[in-house]
């Protein structure tokens, strides 16, 4: 940034803005549809807070964070990347 015209820093600051907006957008859809996951899939995430409650007591941050990086890592990272893989897109 320190070489960057004010025009190029003006275009920085919009699209950080436009990416910070456009990533909630997608988080917000990502949490309203929790209702629609497989109750198979609720399950496997439940073990997964209870096992790292087990192995880790007392920390319910971590088992959320291990909750939700499996989800992440698992399903939503391969929907995005391979979204003809789920008929998200077509092929």
């Amino acid at each position: 940034p320190d070489n960057m015209t004010s025009e190029q820093l003006q275009d920085l600051a919009l699209n950080s803005m436009q990416l910070c907006l456009t990533a909630q957008k997608f988080i917000s859809q990502i949490c309203k549809s929790v209702a629609l996951l497989p109750d198979v899939l609720k399950r496997v995430c439940s073990v997964v807070h209870s096992e790292v409650l087990r192995m880790f007591p007392g920390e319910e941050k971590m088992a959320k964070n291990a909750v939700g990086t499996f989800v992440l890592l698992r399903f939503i990272n391969v929907a995005i990347t391979v979204p003809e893989a789920y008929n998200l897109m077509p092929k």
